[in-house]
């Protein structure tokens, strides 16, 4: 692994870490001003779609914190390759309006430059989070 890469995975390391911690403001240090976030859009999931900035992007946060109680969060296996860093992790969560739990396996990808988060891709288990948001 690189220099390069090796930062990478720490930035990426250290926004899970801030993430579980709760510390949003010490997570929000390590996103560029214009990342660029993406779920994919579900009419079920209120939170779903692109956020293009940081404020957009900690706003996005304070939305899951608004709809799920997040029971587990796990980042599981990290992978570096240059400026991108794969994540493969696992969540547990309840819809606080339906009380629905959900269970799933997610994937990130992260871009990385400059020392700050570029991108986030979420490949998260749409159908899943769909069918506990559903009344």
């Amino acid at each position: 692994m690189s220099t390069n890469e090796a930062q990478n995975l720490d930035i990426v390391e250290r926004f899970y870490r801030h993430f579980s911690e709760g510390a949003l403001d010490s997570l929000g240090d390590l996103l560029a001003d214009d990342i660029v976030y993406h779920f994919h859009p579900s009419d079920e999931i209120p939170f779903s779609g692109s956020r293009t900035d940081k404020s957009s992007f900690m706003a996005f946060l304070a939305e899951v914190d608004e709809h799920l109680l997040v029971e587990r969060f796990e980042p599981q296996e990290f992978s570096v390759a240059g400026d991108k860093v794969f994540v493969k992790g696992h969540e547990t969560a309840k819809v606080r309006k339906t009380g629905k739990h959900f269970e799933s396996d997610w994937f990130f990808v992260f871009s990385v430059a400059n020392q700050r988060i570029q991108s986030i891709r979420d490949y998260s288990d749409t159908h899943v989070i769909a069918k506990a948001f559903a009344e």
